[in-house]
């Protein structure tokens, strides 16, 4: 198991949802994915997945989202 950061930041839906709506209609992604982007992309953090999906890749890095696979 990967070490757990000091604090978690929860972002309001509010501020996402604009950049969920394009990410969604521009990749083709579900809202989850397009969430998790979205949310990355504003903490301007990485995502991690255990499966490598190339739609959610290729969203990741149209907003210059670190993708890793574990």
């Amino acid at each position: 198991m990967r070490d757990l950061p000091a604090y978690f930041e929860i972002v309001d839906l509010r501020l996402l949802i604009p950049a969920m709506g394009v990410l969604a209609e521009d990749h083709s992604i579900n809202h989850l994915a397009a969430e998790a982007v979205a949310a990355a992309a504003y903490l301007k953090t990485s995502i991690e997945v255990e499966i490598d999906t190339p739609l959610v890749r290729e969203a990741a890095t149209a907003e210059h989202v670190t993708y890793h696979v574990i």
